[in-house]
């Protein structure tokens, strides 16, 4: 089983999203190379007692625009500036010429923020 995630925190980047330590959010699980879907990842990762990034689950056809809205929005982590939303199927979807299909939408003032320590 691999477990991908992000450590976040104070001492990691500038944003530490008001928590006291570096802090893991596991956001994929994969066992044999097989992604596992949302609800399986969000089982695997209670049951390894690992924290997940915040899932907010629509089930919607993919629109831009509120893909872009939602990464302007607050943090779900300690509140002030989100970094941004990831949007993905439940199911893992792959095209055989991209691979996996899943994106990330950056907060354009996230970007924009002065004094910025860690990179995209």
């Amino acid at each position: 089983m691999e477990v991908l995630g992000e450590i976040v925190g104070t001492r990691v980047q500038d944003l530490h999203y008001e928590l006291p330590s570096p802090t893991f959010f596991g956001f994929d699980v994969r066992v044999d190379g097989t992604v596992l879907s949302t609800s399986e990842t969000s089982a695997a990762l209670k049951e390894l007692q690992i924290s997940s990034v915040p899932v907010v689950l629509a089930s919607t056809p993919f629109n831009h625009d509120a893909a872009l809205r939602a990464a302007e929005q607050p943090s779900l982590v300690g509140g002030g500036l989100r970094e941004g939303v990831v949007v993905r199927s439940t199911e893992p979807r792959y095209d055989p010429a991209f691979g996996r299909l899943i994106a990330k939408y950056i907060n354009p003032a996230y970007l924009l923020r002065r004094g910025g320590t860690d990179y995209n």
